[in-house]
């Protein structure tokens, strides 16, 4: 990625010659070089190949999304009885914190002992979403090798956000992610309809194409001619780990690749995880070392509150107000089996 006036860009490195490099263009996750089975080193997170790709990008390519993750029905909601408008950037719904969401934004970006941090401040009403917001994200590995990112926030009046991470990993480097063998420990997703919105319904994924307690290969099941698979082009759903806002440590999936032999697990305190299998990447895109980015070249694991939480108050609230601060950690390992 090459380098352009307020575009900076920081590493920090494992004692295991892993490394990671992030930006303070919507505090993203740019890369993660580790080794393979056969000791080869090399990237597997999406991207592109330059400054101006990511300031064009729709895609959020590792970028942290807020100051709402995935979407708000009818970009409105309220809270203590007041109405909020947000923008609608996706049809009649807001998506990602619209268009003045924090992946497009300058952070400011320093190395503070181990870790990478980025901050912003986010004007109350900036996008219709209430309070004076400082949002904190920190990098860092952790002492055997994992990614660490934790999300901070506090507000001066109560105010909901739901902070992710949205990097697309391929743990092959390239190609496709179809014979990438998934398990997510969750019995339910979120139903949901056409237009992604939830409908406040929870399905079991026993005996569906949803099911990847076990481990499956994304691609198994992927074709087949579902409803809920036609309309998000493949996985693009959202996984239940928790009905409460416990903000408890959890496995929250398992990714292996054959090839490579590596595995990365994955743990959060959210109460929910989004698995996108990026059906809706175009051939269109071109990104690192030239490659063309098509359907099913990359997988997310975006751990968040649920969607549209504040139109469903059976969710577990990501409410933040002076008194109650926002903290939730993520953590990926990566290992070679």
């Amino acid at each position: 990625m090459n380098r352009e006036p307020q575009i900076q860009v920081f590493r920090i490195a494992h004692s295991d010659g892993s490394y990671i490099e992030v930006s303070n263009l919507g505090a993203r996750w740019l890369s993660w070089v580790v080794s393979d089975g056969n000791g080869k080193y090399s990237d597997i997170l999406l991207g592109y190949p330059t400054v101006l790709d990511y300031l064009q990008d729709d895609c959020y390519m590792g970028a942290i999304v807020g100051r709402f993750a995935n979407r708000i029905a009818g970009a409105t909601f309220s809270l203590e009885d007041h109405e909020y408008t947000l923008e609608k950037n996706d049809g009649a719904n807001t998506n990602h914190g619209g268009y003045s969401g924090f992946h497009s934004k300058i952070w400011k970006g320093s190395y503070e002992g181990n870790k990478i941090v980025f901050r912003l401040s986010s004007a109350h009403l900036e996008g219709g979403y209430p309070g004076n917001v400082e949002v904190t994200v920190s990098y860092s590995f952790t002492s055997d090798g994992m990614v660490s990112i934790d999300f901070d926030g506090v507000s001066d009046r109560l105010t909901v956000l739901n902070l992710t991470n949205h990097a697309y990993f391929n743990l092959a480097g390239k190609g496709d992610i179809l014979q990438h063998r998934v398990t997510i420990p969750s019995s339910y997703i979120l139903e949901t309809n056409a237009e992604f919105i939830p409908s406040g319904g929870i399905l079991p994924v026993e005996a569906t194409e949803f099911d990847f307690r076990y481990g499956k290969n994304i691609g198994k099941d992927i074709e087949k001619q579902t409803q809920q698979l036609e309309w998000n082009r493949g996985y693009n759903h959202c996984y239940v780990f928790s009905l409460y806002d416990e903000r408890k440590m959890k496995w929250a999936a398992s990714v292996y690749e054959p090839k490579s032999r590596r595995k990365l697990d994955v743990f959060t305190t959210y109460p929910g995880v989004l698995f996108y299998s990026s059906g809706y990447l175009s051939s269109q895109i071109v990104g690192k070392q030239g490659y063309k980015y098509t359907p099913m070249c990359g997988f997310c694991l975006e751990t968040q509150y649920f969607p549209d939480f504040p139109n469903h108050s059976e969710f577990p609230q990501g409410v933040v107000f002076p008194e109650k601060p926002y903290h939730h950690t993520t953590l990926y390992k990566l290992s070679v089996v």
